[in-house]
């Protein structure tokens, strides 16, 4: 598969907004068992995390390098504790597996720090999280949110 020159930048809650966050909403919801949530319980429910999460949350944006305003992936996280948790992250269907959310993995790690996944995994977390044959340190932590975390600070 060819190489496609990226760049990483702080999200721009202005311009990527819109993007990162429908992109989030609709990705997630087939995930797990998201899909058998009514549809309204659901957009409710993602709506208030996810507005929490870009307000109080980083955010990073992957975009083509001769097209800043192409978006092509993000991921959302925070550090806590000393640990990096990672509240979502999403690439475009036609560049996954080309190492983009890998890169922005070890662009916004690099203090190596155990990961903290409060998403629910994707198949291609698989990818990210093992390098050279190792598996990162990582935890998978579904109930991060449920112990009201967002909305209580």
């Amino acid at each position: 598969m060819k190489s496609i020159p990226v760049s990483f930048r702080l999200f721009d809650p202005h311009t990527d907004y819109n993007w990162v966050h429908k992109s989030w909403l609709s990705s997630e919801r087939f995930l797990g068992s998201n899909s058998l949530v009514p549809r309204k319980l659901y957009n409710d429910a993602a709506n208030n995390r996810i507005k929490y999460l870009l307000k109080h949350a980083v955010t990073m944006v992957a975009y083509l390098e001769d097209e800043p305003n192409v978006l092509l992936s993000f991921i959302n996280y925070q550090i806590e504790e000393d640990n990096l948790v990672i509240h979502y992250s999403f690439t475009k269907s036609d560049f996954r597996c080309q190492g983009i959310c890998k890169e922005l993995v070890k662009t916004i790690n690099v203090l190596d720090l155990p990961i903290v996944i409060t998403c629910i995994p994707n198949p291609y977390w698989y990818n990210i999280l093992h390098e050279d044959g190792k598996l990162c340190k990582a935890l998978y932590d579904c109930a991060y949110f449920t112990r009201g975390f967002y909305g209580s600070k």
